[in-house]
């Protein structure tokens, strides 16, 4: 825990923060005039706690280079025990950084040992920042906070006062990341490299290139009980008033994270392909407008007031950087120029589009509902209608930040306004109706928006359906027996939405089929009944998905 800044360790950092940078970003990050306006101010007011995105071991060099160069006091970086290997260690805590054990709930002393130090760097107003996520995100979105910190620093502000310190959520996004493809090996059962400088080193070497653009974005400062997006956890909490505190402030960091992020122009043709399919250059051009108009009519947040400079926003020149790049390749000589998706860079196709695709649930949900009641030759009805929805959010609920509910239904009212559909109380579309109404939009988002989580879950579904009745496997031997299953399954049809399986999909597989009791051996035939009846559902909703990708292809 021993940490102390220097000037020269602090100059020392940053030069080799922003010499890190520049190997793969020749530009300096694109940012908000008045977001840093308000960071000064928060900075000047008092302790700042920054809640960041982890996407990259690249983000905290990224960001210290960023307030060392805008003469903004760098904040210490909270960071694991596992990259204080030689050298790195010892520079980064000169600079004030602060190297904490992975886990240490076992050990009182390292937590005293803890707290009595945040406790110290509060009184002389130091400020903080950590990802939220606490590793890096293996999928591209955002994770479920890590509330460890944050349960440190709130217990060591309380007694000093609630004005003692504010937080300040923040979203680092790329167009591209160098960690990505090892990510995407790591996730299909390649081992991961320790930490240490030959592997800073190599690290360095791979980071040689042109990756685009780094977008920082700042949200509000937060206090502590001022979070009114969070859901009312306390009926539903166990826990008591100052942890469910915590949660509702972690949830609230998060759900303005995912508000603000950006959406590249590289996400925008990668979800547009994983939407569409195999496509012309003009199609995909039209696609990623038709996304991105969306995208800001529902979250305008997500665009800056005042960039610093004018972002990349060319569909042609992303589609020839991921051609480039290895993740899109032409369909076939002579196919008109169609682009498609390598197969594999499946998952690093999705991880970018990912980064996206949280700004479009809510139309997803609204397709899937809608071709949901289609396909099962029923006519529109606002009940049924506010009944699927529902049982989607229920269903992805490790996967994304939703709004509160009576927020979330209205959210699904203004998406049946913008589809057309006619006031229920005056006439509901029948079936044919509501394919028309389908038929209707410029491209259909569920497919690309949910199909990566919807393979996970299947296949673990499918491994606790085929399973003795009396096995329990835990979560390392079950993932491992869904990835060895589709690796010898036969390709999937032309026409299937069930994209490649990663570790860390299936980890929240688990959690869904956790929440549901689905591992549960005590209950007999309930239980296999139980698991039958979640792998029909997951089946009825790829079969509206591959009827929404048809729509697509067949436009």
């Amino acid at each position: 825990l021993d940490s102390h800044r220097g000037v020269i360790g602090s100059w020392l950092f940053a030069t080799l923060s922003r010499f890190v940078r520049r190997r793969g970003y020749r530009q300096a990050p694109i940012y908000d005039h008045d977001e840093l306006e308000q960071v000064r101010q928060a900075v000047q007011s008092g302790s700042v706690v920054f809640l960041v995105t982890h996407k990259t071991y690249l983000d905290f060099f990224v960001l210290f280079d960023f307030f060392y160069r805008l003469n903004i006091p760098p904040p210490r970086i909270f960071g694991g025990a596992n990259m204080a290997f030689t050298g790195f260690g010892a520079l980064a805590r000169s600079s004030g950084g602060i190297f904490i054990r992975r886990s240490f709930r076992d050990d009182p002393v390292y937590k005293a040992a803890l707290g009595q130090r945040i406790v110290d760097l509060l009184v002389q107003r130091e400020s903080f920042m950590w990802a939220i996520e606490g590793t890096r995100s293996r999928t591209g979105k955002l994770l479920i906070p890590r509330l460890g910190l944050l349960n440190y620093v709130s217990a060591a502000a309380r007694p000093l006062g609630e004005k003692v310190v504010s937080f300040v959520p923040v979203a680092v996004v790329y167009d591209r990341i160098p960690d990505v493809a090892d990510m995407a090996a790591q996730e299909a059962g390649a081992s991961k490299q320790r930490e240490s400088l030959s592997w800073f080193f190599g690290y360095l070497h791979k980071l040689g290139g042109q990756f685009g653009d780094i977008h920082i974005r700042f949200g509000t400062p937060i206090a502590l009980g001022d979070t009114p997006d969070a859901p009312d956890l306390g009926q539903t909490s166990g826990r008591q008033p100052p942890h469910i505190a915590v949660q509702k402030l972690a949830f609230e960091a998060c759900f303005r994270i995912n508000e603000m992020t950006p959406a590249t122009m590289n996400s925008l043709v990668l979800l547009a392909v994983l939407c569409r399919g195999p496509c012309s250059l003009q199609r995909l051009e039209q696609d990623a407008r038709d996304l991105q108009t969306c995208i800001l009519e529902l979250h305008p947040g997500a665009q800056q007031q005042r960039p610093s400079r004018p972002a990349a926003d060319d569909p042609f020149g992303a589609a020839r950087a991921l051609v480039d790049a290895a993740i899109l390749e032409a369909e076939q000589p002579g196919a008109n120029g169609n682009l498609q998706i390598r197969q594999e860079a499946l998952s690093e196709a999705i991880y970018y589009s990912n980064m996206a695709a949280h700004h479009l649930v809510i139309p997803a949900f609204t397709e899937l509902s809608l071709a949901l009641m289609s396909l099962q030759s029923t006519g529109f009805s606002l009940a049924r209608f506010d009944a699927e929805c529902l049982a989607l959010r229920e269903l992805f609920k490790f996967e994304f930040f939703f709004s509160r509910k009576d927020v979330f239904q209205q959210q699904l009212r203004l998406e049946l306004l913008r589809l057309g559909l006619p006031d229920p109380v005056a006439g509901s579309p029948g079936q044919e109706g509501l394919q028309q109404y389908l038929r209707n939009k410029q491209i259909r988002v569920a497919t690309g928006v949910l199909a990566p989580y919807m393979a996970a879950y299947r296949a673990v579904a499918e491994r606790l359906a085929a399973g003795p009745a009396n096995a329990s496997p835990g979560d390392e031997e079950l993932i491992t027996q869904c990835l060895e299953a589709a690796r010898v399954t036969p390709a999937q049809a032309a026409n299937s939405v069930r994209p490649g399986l990663s570790r860390a999909l299936l980890s929240n597989g688990l959690r869904v089929a956790d929440s549901r009791h689905l591992r549960s051996t005590a209950e007999g035939t309930q239980g296999d009944e139980r698991r039958n009846l979640f792998l029909s559902e997951l089946k009825q909703i790829e079969q509206s998905l591959d009827f929404l990708a048809a729509m697509n292809r067949g436009q």
